[in-house]
């Protein structure tokens, strides 16, 4: 796996009110990831590199206003420690059942929200008006009903005023659409017939940091429009031998209310820092995993990972 992420800060200065100013943008060259138009269990973001962390920031003190997509602090924020990668990313669509999109996943489609510091951590609260528009139509917005309705997402990231903790919350929702369309039939809230209910997600966690060894786990429950739920948790430990070189391993398992059996995740993680360059093999093995609709009894699998990363 090869990622190149190139950012910006676009503008940053004092505006004529008072205010401070930041504007930027990232390039992220990450290929095809099998993206879904539609926000189910498959769905993380779309196969392009111009809706990358962009955002305009109205900054006073320790509140912040943004406008944009992909740049608030968000439910796919991962806590358990690992030295290759988070559990879901690296199987994202292709063998688990759970995903890196928790919920509504709101922060993918364009919207506005805020942000405020505090001596316990940062709190967020974001508003998608429409969801999964990424902002592609630029000034040509949806003027009916026939789409899919808006989201939000509530959180929470911060150290609760202990040092080496870290802990997360967050909570979203998307609404139901209004009328049954083309477009709404497989959305959340559809069933194929009657769009009946909301789509709802949230996320819980913690980690601690303690000299070289950091301890964490992450919690997560998705509810489908179909009725469909996903409960997730991902247990974590990493110990950093020096400076450059880390050593991780987790567990993940993921429960699916229309499954029979339990999907169960281990993974073992070696990470080292070349500086510009960061790398890492892992080995997984997965047990009753399948993409999408399982688990599935006898659907295991052993992978290997090797990734390369860049910032540039």
């Amino acid at each position: 796996i090869v990622s190149r992420d190139w950012s910006s800060d676009v503008c940053s200065s004092d505006l004529n009110n008072g205010l401070d100013y930041a504007a930027g943008f990232a390039l992220e060259f990450d290929g095809a990831n099998g993206y879904n138009p539609v926000n189910t269990a498959n769905t993380t973001e779309d196969s392009t590199i111009s809706n990358e962390n962009v955002y305009i920031d109205f900054i006073a003190g320790n509140t912040t206003f943004t406008i944009g997509v992909d740049h608030i602090q968000h439910s796919q924020t991962t806590i358990s420690p690992s030295a290759s990668g988070n559990i879901a990313d690296n199987f994202d669509t292709r063998l688990g059942v759970y995903t890196n999109a928790i919920g509504a996943n709101p922060k993918e489609s364009i919207g506005m929200g805020l942000m405020q510091k505090t001596p316990f951590g940062t709190a967020s609260f974001w508003y998608a008006p429409t969801a999964s528009d990424q902002g592609g139509r630029d000034t040509r917005p949806n003027s009916n009903k026939d789409g899919r309705n808006s989201a939000w997402e509530l959180g929470f990231v911060g150290d609760l005023g202990v040092k080496g903790l870290t802990a997360k919350a967050f909570m979203n929702q998307e609404e139901k659409p209004e009328k049954l369309t083309s477009a709404t039939t497989t959305a959340p809230g559809g069933t194929g017939s009657v769009p009946i209910r909301d789509f709802k997600g949230k996320s819980f966690g913690l980690a601690y940091n303690f000299g070289q060894v950091t301890v964490g786990a992450d919690k997560s429950r998705t509810e489908f429009a179909d009725g469909v739920s996903i409960d997730y948790k991902n247990y974590g430990l990493s110990y950093a031998i020096d400076k450059n070189l880390s050593i991780s391993y987790n567990q993940a398992k993921a429960d699916r209310s229309n499954a029979t059996v339990d999907e169960n995740i281990r993974q073992f993680g070696v990470g080292y820092n070349l500086g510009a360059v960061m790398t890492s093999i892992e080995y997984d093995k997965i047990e009753s995993g399948v993409a999408s609709t399982g688990p599935t009894v006898g659907q295991d699998a052993k992978v290997v990972l090797v990734k390369m990363g860049t910032n540039f």
